[in-house]
């Protein structure tokens, strides 16, 4: 029948007192049990030894077939281990195991009561097994179960069937009770031997394996007890019986930092790292404690040699097989050192080297740092280093002269590289550039001199074409740095101290000459009163990500002034903030706007976001579901600087914005000559079809409002009619609210 389900048969108290421990002996056949006792424990072979049983217990008791299944904690299913037939069944087997891992977990529950389980025609006293009994070809029409249970969990089940419907005398049950019991106890005992010994030899394999010395010494006296195959080979001359630091360390006294005295204060396990001066390596000592049977308490200790692996870790990039940048700061401090020659650092990269990852995958990435690495290595010549940082961040040391033929040696990578891999990847491009720092001899860190190769190469990436991929830091740029340093200093100390000013220009409808709109424009005074040009602190700050606070005081400053002039009764136009790239990059742009509306009571819609058309193309699926998070909430949108060189027909059909700004290089000091009109009426006329709102900025001559007034638009911003004035200016020009 298989490990069909036990069941709950409830016996009477008579039954449970028929069937007590001492009622069972009366009941036994001895004889059998015998039999089965002795076969056991002269059988070699476990389960021959079963079978053997199965026969003589089923041919005693009339019985047509006898199972013992067990549970397989490895495969975790369910297993036939041993059975007997009379006759053929069709070889149930394979339906057996299926029943009874249907069934397994379920018995479990019903054997914590039972000792056994009665089945008549794949019934009991509480369910049906009738579909999986009758599935068979030989169906058991009465059956007798048995659990082999460890610690409560099912570990096994001896099943005695029978093709015929029959009684089970009480003689029967205690014999195979008594049986199954017997069989229990060495089966669960066999498994446990099996487990520790697979478990010895794979513990034993894996630490040979890793070549780890271990041994085991005594708590009190330090003795060696025993000592692993590869102490043995690595310390020939230690004895059993040896003090552990004399054979081990080749110390006379017990090791300063030594694992065993945590364990004798208490610990269960100790680990320590210890440097080996003679050796001139680094070892980890971990002691365990192991209790005998007898109360002495011993020592498990472990040292391995972990000098080989630290090498390998921080001395070797993994990826590539140049050095790590921690082996490369050392090398190089010791060659400069050695050598005292001259010595120039260049830091190299691989442009937009992101994308290669996007589009072709990061096994393709790795393959080309790989073939960098290469490529580079192959040029060095004697005492020049490469090393990798991490990404496509390279540090090299070269020698001076190398420096000359930089520019050639990069051009020359990018087209090697760009080579070899168009052969499986047509369209890929790869551009390699790179930042050099001259070592003088004064300079102290690697780490100092990285920073300003770093910043050279800054300035090749952003001028790519006009530096040939190489730039060189020079005194010329370090004061430039310098004073950008000091520009940014003096940037948030204004900030604290409130020398940012917001100021409003206006915007003009030119039909009405009313004020229709005005931009919040950021103005830095100094202590002087002396206006700083936004052109010199909004790149500096945009680098530097103190635009995010100088916005974030604009907004502030420009709601309040928004909430203050509506209090007093005045017409407050449309007013638009400038949103700088970095709050882009910030998801929770739009809750930040929406929560500076609700603070001051605003509308939404009493505020428009420019946005500059550069940004568009930076990563535009993310920027436009932005804007469109934003006009959800009820914000204007506009684009600013449209025109100013990205613009594509393309982009703008799908521009969710209300309102494109003409950048004003269209207008500023500029005379409208026949092609300047063409392109400004062309780009105006496409942007009111398109359903866009349009406004001219930079607007300074009274021809360039007549010409925009001829292509029908409206909208005006510029010095013609108002410059940016501070608040109390701008509020003058302020309407009463109707």
């Amino acid at each position: 029948m298989g490990t069909d389900q036990g069941a709950a048969v409830r016996k009477s108290e008579k039954d449970k007192q028929d069937f007590s421990p001492e009622q069972q002996v009366v009941n036994i056949n001895k004889e059998l049990f015998d039999y089965s006792f002795a076969t056991i424990s002269s059988e070699r072979n476990f389960y021959q030894a079963i079978h053997k049983i199965f026969e003589e217990v089923s041919l005693r008791f009339s019985l047509d077939r006898s199972t013992l299944m067990e549970w397989d904690k490895v495969n975790r299913k369910i297993r036939v281990t041993s059975r007997w037939v009379r006759e053929d069944d069709g070889n149930d087997l394979e339906k057996m195991e299926q029943s009874a891992s249907i069934n397994w977990f379920i018995m479990e529950q019903y054997y914590q009561e039972l000792e056994y389980n009665i089945l008549t025609g794949g019934k009991d006293g509480k369910e049906d097994y009738g579909r999986d009994i009758y599935a068979m070809n030989k169906v058991p029409v009465s059956a007798v179960q048995f659990p082999i249970l460890d610690s409560g969990k099912m570990a096994g089940v001896l099943t005695f069937e029978s093709w015929k419907e029959r009684d089970w005398s009480k003689a029967e049950i205690a014999t195979l009770s008594s049986i199954t019991k017997m069989i229990s106890s060495y089966m669960l005992r066999r498994q446990m031997k099996a487990e520790l010994e697979a478990e010895y030899v794979v513990g034993k394999k894996a630490m040979d394996v890793q070549n780890l010395i271990y041994y085991v010494v005594g708590e009190q006296d330090y003795r060696i007890r025993y000592m692993s195959h590869y102490a043995r080979e690595c310390y020939p001359d230690a004895k059993y019986g040896q003090l552990c630091y004399e054979a081990f360390m080749g110390r006379k006294a017990p090791c300063q930092a030594c694992p065993i005295k945590a364990c004798q204060a208490g610990e269960e396990q100790s680990i320590v790292e210890t440097y080996d001066s003679e050796e001139d390596n680094w070892y980890t000592l971990t002691a365990s404690v192991m209790d005998r049977e007898s109360g002495a308490r011993q020592f498990l200790l472990c040292k391995s040699n972990v000098t080989a692996f630290l090498e390998r870790v921080k001395g070797e990039d993994q990826l590539t097989g140049v050095l790590s940048y921690e082996k490369f700061k050392l090398e190089a401090v010791r060659i400069i050192k050695k050598e005292k020659g001259s010595f120039a650092l260049v830091f190299m990269g691989i442009q937009d080297f992101s994308r290669i990852n996007d589009e072709y995958g990061y096994e393709v990435g790795d393959q080309v740092l790989r073939k960098f690495a290469e490529e580079v290595t192959i040029g060095l010549r004697d005492g020049e280093l490469i090393c990798r940082i991490k990404g496509d961040d390279f540090a090299i040391l070269v020698n001076r002269r190398s420096v000359e033929r930089m520019s050639q040696r990069v051009g020359e990578l990018s087209s090697t590289l760009t080579d070899l891999f168009r052969e499986r990847f047509p369209n890929i491009s790869i551009n390699c550039f790179a930042g050099v720092y001259d070592i003088s001899g004064r300079e102290e860190y690697i780490s100092r001199c990285l920073d300003r190769a770093m910043k050279a190469r800054k300035v090749a990436l952003k001028n790519i074409y006009e530096t040939g991929g190489v730039y060189v830091y020079s005194k010329e740029f370090e004061l430039q740095e310098k004073e950008r340093e000091e520009t940014n200093r003096t940037m948030k100390n204004c900030l604290q101290r409130g020398y940012f000013k917001v100021y409003f220009q206006p915007k003009v409808d030119i039909v009405t000459n009313e004020i229709i709109g005005a931009e919040a424009l950021v103005r830095l005074v100094d202590k002087d009163q002396h206006i700083i040009s936004p052109g010199r602190f909004i790149p500096l700050a945009e680098e530097s990500g103190l635009i995010v606070e100088i916005d974030k005081y604009v907004y502030e400053e420009t709601f309040r002034l928004i909430k203050k002039w509506q209090d007093e009764g005045r017409k407050v136009p449309l007013v638009s903030v400038n949103v700088s790239r970095l709050h882009l990059l910030n998801d929770n742009l739009p809750v930040y706007m929406k929560s500076l509306s609700d603070k001051y009571g605003l509308k939404p819609e009493q505020i428009e976001l420019e946005i500059t058309e550069s940004v568009f193309f930076e990563d535009t699926e993310r920027l436009v579901d932005m804007i469109k998070q934003m006009k959800d909430i009820g914000y204007i949108t506009s684009m600013d600087d449209f025109g100013a060189g990205f613009s594509t027909l393309s982009l703008m059909k799908s521009l969710p914005v209300d309102v494109i700004k003409l950048d004003g290089g269209f207008f500023l000091k500029n005379q409208l000559d026949g092609k300047s009109r063409a392109v400004i009426s062309a780009m105006m006329q496409l942007a009111e079809n398109l359903g866009f709102k349009v406004v001219s900025e930079g607007v300074e001559t009274m021809e360039q409002v007549e010409f925009i007034r001829e292509q029908g638009s409206r909208c005006v911003q510029g010095f013609y009619f108002y410059k940016p004035m501070p608040p109390e200016e701008f509020e003058k020009l302020l309407k009463p609210s109707e």
